[in-house]
């Protein structure tokens, strides 16, 4: 007990650096510290590594493919235990939300984003370092295709 204790103890709730798993593990976001804050980019998503490997994908998917380099969230302000009073921006309506973002635990980082008094968490996994992957795709060579009807 005292040990397990002593790891909730030395974990800092500050220290995000690292690739991340979003939510259902569809990307993969780098967090770095920027000066005095944090930025995360996205360096993988599921629908740009299928077309970099040739393989067809939805129309739908377009979108996914040009979110290799995309800064997911930026401008936070350092807090007791959390990063705060940043900005997410949601790759769904292309809005920008407020924001913070903590540690939960070694492996777990809680991100949320608020409209007014209404906000909504989602948890990120800590990428292992065989999991990391990172595309670099040139929007002119990345050719989609529609799947045929089966």
């Amino acid at each position: 007990m005292l040990f397990a204790v002593f790891l909730l103890q030395s974990m800092n709730p500050l220290d995000i650096e690292g690739v991340w798993w979003t939510r259902g593990g569809n990307a993969q976001v780098e967090i770095e510290e920027t000066g005095s804050s944090v930025r995360g980019t996205i360096i993988w998503t599921s629908a740009a590594a299928e077309v970099a490997a040739g393989r067809m994908v939805k129309k739908d998917d377009l979108p996914d493919v040009y979110r290799i380099g995309k800064v997911l969230f930026e401008d936070y302000d350092r807090g007791a235990d959390r990063w705060e009073n940043g900005t997410i921006y949601s790759l769904e309506d292309g809005k920008a939300y407020a924001s913070s973002l903590r540690r939960v635990d070694e492996e777990t980082l809680a991100v949320e984003g608020c409209l007014g008094i209404f906000c909504r968490t989602q948890l990120f996994t800590r990428a292992s370092d065989d999991e990391i992957e990172r595309l670099q795709l040139v929007r002119s060579a990345a050719v989609l295709v529609e799947r045929p009807a089966p």
